[in-house]
């Protein structure tokens, strides 16, 4: 039969094997070790998490470098040129000249002007006036902040996209005006040689408004999905995980390069924040999990390979030598341990002895078997020259009454003499045949009474198998030769009836034996004739021995005898190997 899921191969459940409950105990021993140790990774993981945070915001600020010089010298300008806002603002021609020699001193302005309260440029470093009325409207309201940084992408006179960086300023008269100053987003986005395994997926700045200064090419869809850019103006640098407008798992680092001006937005693989195998992030307690269970395992398979898979050989070797007495082998026990090799030796040995004591036993039974046959063989010999003897005083006899009672004493020695002949010849001395034993028994009365009581005789013999001990067979037979005997002696008939004589033997009943007998009388034959007589008392005697029922009716010119005993059970014998 399959076993059944949670039993093994046995049919046995798993939860009771010692393979289970060892490995449960090593769970329980292991799991305080497996809690510390999953702290300790899972605070090793923060403080790597932590390290490697610091490393991406690092390589962010490496990786906007370019913004950052640019923005830096572009305050350096404003702030000069806010101390002598005052002789700019008097002096138009002089303005002019000296913000041009700042513009042809670096190569990273396209354009250096001064927004009067009025908003017109007068000085610049273009020939003509620009009107930039709006800008100072803006500049007046009081949330604005002092440095405002934004991207043109089609200003007036650069002709390329540029960041425009504005600075108020405030003049002697407490009029406002606006310095501003325009780079080139092409220097502002020459990005730090880093290699390509330390450079970030995408990189865009911001302003404080989350206006985007610069951006990588392609990187629109790697920005965070549902997060607004303004959302992440802070002063704090700081890493998140969020889902890219793509659709995709990211890890994104913001720093500000200059608070409150310009911040910085990069886009990093997930992997580069975590522990991963395979490009996958390995989460903190994977790792301790996998060490309990490979202690698990291997203790399971330590315990299956070194103790129960030897056990198991045991226990086959213990059926076989149950069930059929094979002899165990002594095979090679360098694999099996020194407890149980001594334990297998010691079966193998007691084995041994037990099977040298059975075949003594059985010898011993054989000669008992053979000593007991002969005894039957010479008790039925001595019978038969018994039997032989009286047949010779029959012949001498003189008187009908004496040849009638050695008669029938010559038939009953005959059917103990047919006892002893079954029982020797029988291969089991311990039980025999009584449906056998008693049809010879009825052929052997028939024919030692003569051909004159056979002639017109109507004989049905049914005799099933009823296996039975000596004990009951003996007395069994005995009777049966006394049924027999007066059956064959009282038989008579009425003119023209036949003769008649029944006998069966059958199992009614579940360890219960029916014997019954029926034979033709003379119609006013009486029973209580018989009563007296000494094969009668015999029945009775036999039939109490047996422990039976004992029935007699007479009717209709039918004698019949039924016995009902109870059959004694046997026990197994055991089995000759």
């Amino acid at each position: 039969m399959k076993p059944s899921a949670g039993e093994d191969a046995a049919g046995h459940p798993v939860y009771r094997g010692l393979r289970f409950r060892v490995a449960a105990l090593l769970a329980l021993s292991l799991l305080p070790l497996g809690l510390v140790t999953y702290l300790q990774t899972q605070e090793l993981a923060t403080e790597a998490r932590s390290r490697s945070d610091m490393t991406l915001l690092s390589l962010t600020g490496r990786a906007t470098h370019g913004e950052r010089q640019s923005v830096e010298r572009a305050l350096g300008a404003v702030d000069v040129l806010s101390v002598m806002v005052e002789f700019l603002r008097d002096d138009p021609d002089a303005c002019r000249a000296t913000l041009r020699g700042i513009l042809e001193t670096s190569d990273r302005f396209s354009f250096i002007g001064l927004i009067e309260p009025d908003g017109v440029i007068r000085c610049s470093t273009t020939d003509r006036q620009l009107d930039h009325a709006e800008t100072i409207r803006l500049v007046a309201q009081p949330e604005t902040p002092p440095i405002i940084l934004s991207r043109l992408d089609t200003p007036e006179v650069s002709g390329e996209p540029v960041i425009n960086l504005t600075r108020a300023v405030t003049f002697d008269d407490g009029a406002r005006g606006l310095l501003s100053v325009s780079i080139p987003v092409r220097h502002a986005e020459d990005r730090d040689d880093l290699p390509s395994a330390r450079r970030p997926d995408a990189v865009v700045t911001f302003n404080t408004d989350g206006a985007i200064v610069t951006i990588d090419a392609e990187a629109e869809p790697l920005l965070p999905r549902d997060i607004p850019l303004i959302d992440l103006v802070d002063a704090t640098p700081r890493s998140f995980d969020a889902v890219d407008r793509a659709g995709e798992a990211r890890t994104f680092t913001m720093t500000p390069i200059i608070p409150n001006v310009l911040y910085a937005l990069a886009a990093w693989p997930p992997e580069k924040r975590s522990a991963t195998v395979a490009g996958r992030s390995l989460p903190a307690w994977l790792l301790p999990l996998l060490m309990f269970a490979a202690s698990i395992g291997v203790a399971y398979l330590a315990v299956d390979r070194l103790v129960v898979r030897h056990i198991r050989s045991l226990r086959r070797m213990m059926q076989a030598f149950a069930q059929r007495r094979a002899l165990p082998s002594r095979r090679h026990r360098e694999a099996l341990s020194t407890e149980l090799a001594e334990l297998e030796e010691g079966f193998v040995e007691m084995a041994l002895d037990l099977s040298n004591d059975e075949a003594r036993m059985e010898d011993a039974l054989r000669e008992k078997n053979v000593l007991l046959k002969e005894i039957h063989h010479r008790v039925k010999n001595n019978l038969q020259l018994i039997s032989s003897i009286m047949n010779m005083q029959i012949r001498a006899a003189r008187h009908d009454e004496t040849v009638g009672v050695l008669r029938r004493l010559q038939e009953r020695v005959m059917g103990l003499a047919t006892v002893h002949r079954n029982l020797y010849q029988t291969d089991d001395l311990s039980r025999t045949d009584a449906g056998l034993l008693l049809r010879e028994l009825f052929e052997q009365l028939l024919t030692m009474a003569g051909g004159e009581t056979r002639a017109g005789l109507d004989y049905e013999g049914r005799f099933e198998e009823v296996i039975l001990f000596p004990d009951q067979a003996l007395p069994l037979s005995l009777l049966a030769s006394e049924l027999g005997t007066n059956a064959i002696k009282h038989m008579r008939c009425e003119d023209g009836d036949a003769k008649v004589l029944k006998v069966a033997l059958r199992m009614v009943e579940d360890g219960m034996a029916e014997l019954t007998c029926e034979n033709t009388v003379p119609r006013d034959h009486e029973v209580r004739e018989r009563a007296g007589g000494l094969g009668a008392r015999l029945i009775k005697a036999f039939a109490a021995q047996l422990g039976g029922k004992l029935e007699q009716s007479t009717e209709n010119g039918r004698h019949k005898v039924r016995l009902r005993f109870q059959v004694e059970t046997f026990t197994q014998t055991p089995a000759d190997y």
